[in-house]
Protein backbone atom coordinates (compact mmCIF):
# COMPACT_ATOMS: atom_id res chain seq x y z
CA UNK A 1 0.00 0.00 0.00
CA UNK A 2 1.20 3.49 -1.16
CA UNK A 3 1.83 5.77 1.90
CA UNK A 4 2.04 8.80 0.26
CA UNK A 5 5.66 9.86 2.32
CA UNK A 6 7.21 9.44 -1.11
CA UNK A 7 7.08 11.29 -4.80
CA UNK A 8 6.58 8.77 -7.62
CA UNK A 9 8.28 10.37 -10.80
CA UNK A 10 8.23 8.02 -13.39
CA UNK A 11 10.24 9.61 -16.80
CA UNK A 12 8.33 6.69 -19.25
CA UNK A 13 4.85 7.23 -19.76
CA UNK A 14 4.02 3.42 -19.67
CA UNK A 15 5.79 3.37 -16.31
CA UNK A 16 2.40 5.71 -15.28
CA UNK A 17 0.18 2.87 -16.61
CA UNK A 18 -0.16 4.87 -19.82
CA UNK A 19 1.42 4.33 -23.53
CA UNK A 20 0.20 5.89 -25.92
CA UNK A 21 0.45 9.61 -24.78
CA UNK A 22 3.61 11.56 -24.58
CA UNK A 23 5.35 12.31 -21.20
CA UNK A 24 5.17 15.71 -21.78
CA UNK A 25 1.27 15.53 -21.93
CA UNK A 26 0.70 13.14 -19.08
CA UNK A 27 2.94 15.41 -17.01
CA UNK A 28 0.57 18.74 -18.20
CA UNK A 29 -2.31 16.81 -17.01
CA UNK A 30 -0.82 15.71 -13.90
CA UNK A 31 0.17 19.30 -12.97
CA UNK A 32 -3.67 20.67 -14.30
CA UNK A 33 -4.65 17.76 -11.26
CA UNK A 34 -2.54 19.66 -8.76
CA UNK A 35 -3.66 23.03 -9.41
CA UNK A 36 -7.32 21.82 -9.33
CA UNK A 37 -6.12 20.42 -5.63
CA UNK A 38 -7.19 16.64 -6.46
CA UNK A 39 -3.77 15.55 -6.54
CA UNK A 40 -0.43 16.92 -3.81
CA UNK A 41 2.59 16.44 -5.59
CA UNK A 42 5.45 18.93 -7.39
CA UNK A 43 5.91 20.42 -10.87
CA UNK A 44 8.59 22.41 -12.21
CA UNK A 45 11.29 19.20 -12.16
CA UNK A 46 11.60 17.45 -15.54
CA UNK A 47 8.52 15.74 -14.69
CA UNK A 48 5.66 16.29 -12.06
CA UNK A 49 5.87 14.69 -8.34
CA UNK A 50 3.32 13.01 -6.93
CA UNK A 51 2.82 12.18 -3.69
CA UNK A 52 -0.94 11.70 -2.60
CA UNK A 53 -4.73 11.59 -4.06
CA UNK A 54 -5.96 14.53 -1.74
CA UNK A 55 -9.71 14.04 -0.16
CA UNK A 56 -11.10 15.93 -3.33
CA UNK A 57 -9.50 13.73 -5.18
CA UNK A 58 -10.95 10.91 -3.51
CA UNK A 59 -14.71 12.15 -3.25
CA UNK A 60 -14.25 13.32 -7.47
CA UNK A 61 -13.59 9.35 -7.65
CA UNK A 62 -16.18 8.08 -5.60
CA UNK A 63 -18.48 10.44 -7.30
CA UNK A 64 -17.97 9.55 -10.95
CA UNK A 65 -18.13 5.68 -9.64
CA UNK A 66 -21.59 6.13 -10.36
CA UNK A 67 -22.60 5.85 -13.77
CA UNK A 68 -25.50 8.13 -14.13
CA UNK A 69 -23.15 10.37 -12.74
CA UNK A 70 -20.24 9.58 -15.49
CA UNK A 71 -23.01 9.58 -18.03
CA UNK A 72 -23.46 13.17 -17.88
CA UNK A 73 -19.66 13.92 -16.92
CA UNK A 74 -18.84 12.61 -20.46
CA UNK A 75 -22.39 14.25 -21.93
CA UNK A 76 -21.09 17.68 -20.95
CA UNK A 77 -17.42 17.36 -21.93
CA UNK A 78 -18.25 15.95 -25.15
CA UNK A 79 -17.34 18.01 -27.90
CA UNK A 80 -14.66 19.78 -26.31
CA UNK A 81 -11.48 19.29 -28.01
CA UNK A 82 -7.82 18.66 -26.59
CA UNK A 83 -4.02 19.93 -27.60
CA UNK A 84 -2.47 16.91 -26.03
Amino acid sequence: MYSGQHAITPDIASEKGISNHSIEGIDYHLDLLIQAGMLKGKSGFTTTAISRLTWHGHEFLDDIRDHDIWSKTKERVQGLSSDC
